[in-house]
């Protein structure tokens, strides 16, 4: 009989078991949500317009600085970008590039006889390191992460999905608010074969950044936002 009781007990709780968890997940859920949505509203936005290089030729982790065969750049802005800081270090970035393809230029192995177009739009998010320090720094090292789609006027690989990887750092210059963007992004040819495709390459770029919605006194060390309570504060 003690044994039955035992086994009744032991069944009971296994069955009660995906219930109870099932119910801490959605209070858990709910609460990050609801944590999420008071938050976000403080964090900054972040504009950005700058230039862009391709480099397109095929073979996108050699000859990395062979500018004269294989990048494409313009005297002109190229890139624009706006980005919503999130929590924990994370932000979300959308990406808008354009470049062209100039005559001679290496791309996918083929010398071109003429110019054409490049676009690309891009969906990233971007983690910052310094959230490992816990303290908000005027330079800001952050890897990127997303896919995005590109159109090459080229033969081959017109129209291409790809998963971008990359990293970059913001350099704030002036009152925490202006500030110089570098990057670099391997992007992947979701192609087969995926890794080997020639839809492959590098991007760089260099920015001016904006960020919006400071929290405080503008002063030497830059303003400090409410929303990072976790980072040491240096301003006034």
């Amino acid at each position: 009989m003690k044994k039955t009781i035992i086994l009744l007990l032991v069944i009971l709780s296994i069955l009660s078991a995906p219930k109870a968890i099932a119910q801490n997940r959605k209070f858990s859920l709910k609460k990050f949500l609801n944590t999420a949505a008071i938050n976000l509203k403080p964090t900054p936005w972040i504009v950005g317009l700058g230039g862009n290089v391709i480099d397109d030729d095929g073979k996108p982790f050699q000859s990395l600085f062979d500018a004269k065969k294989s990048w494409n750049i313009q005297p002109y802005p190229t890139r624009a970008t706006i980005e919503k800081t999130l929590m924990y270090g994370w932000s979300t970035e959308f990406a808008f590039n354009y470049n062209r393809i100039k005559t001679g230029k290496n791309i996918n192995g083929d010398i071109r006889t003429n110019t054409g177009n490049y676009l690309s739009f891009d969906l990233s998010g971007k983690f910052n390191f310094n959230e490992f320090f816990k303290e908000k720094t005027w330079f800001d090292v952050y890897l990127i992460h997303g896919y995005g789609y590109t159109y090459r006027d080229a033969i081959n690989y017109k129209n291409v999905m790809t998963a971008n990887v990359g990293f970059g750092a913001d350099v704030w210059v002036y009152d925490d608010m202006l500030g110089i963007n570098v990057q670099t992004q391997a992007k992947f040819g979701l192609n087969s074969p995926f890794i080997k495709t020639g839809a492959n390459y590098l991007q760089h770029s260099l920015s001016i950044i904006y960020r919006f919605n400071t929290v405080g006194k503008k002063s030497g060390g830059g303003a400090r936002y409410k929303f990072f309570k976790r980072r040491k504060s240096t301003g006034q």
